[in-house]
């Protein structure tokens, strides 16, 4: 339950900082500051660094968003 309630809250401030006109590197870094458990942050900053080296989001999910993010979330952005 813990890790659904920060994901929900990760994905809420990632959409309210797109939908600000925030690219999506400085959103999922701001988003990633509404995340208390240390593995999901860690994931994120994983998938901000594989973007930043020029991959994908669906790329950098693959890479590294298991298991919090499922494989038919990640199949949606290819």
């Amino acid at each position: 339950l813990c890790i659904i309630t920060n994901l929900a809250r990760f994905l809420h401030a990632l959409n309210l900082a797109l939908n600000a006109g925030i690219t999506l590197c400085p959103a999922l870094t701001l988003a990633s500051g509404m995340i208390n458990n240390f593995y999901i942050k860690e994931t994120i900053t994983k998938i901000i660094r594989e973007l930043e080296l020029g991959s994908s989001l669906a790329q950098a999910l693959e890479k590294y968003g298991h298991p919090y993010f499922e494989e038919k979330i990640i199949a949606l952005l290819w």
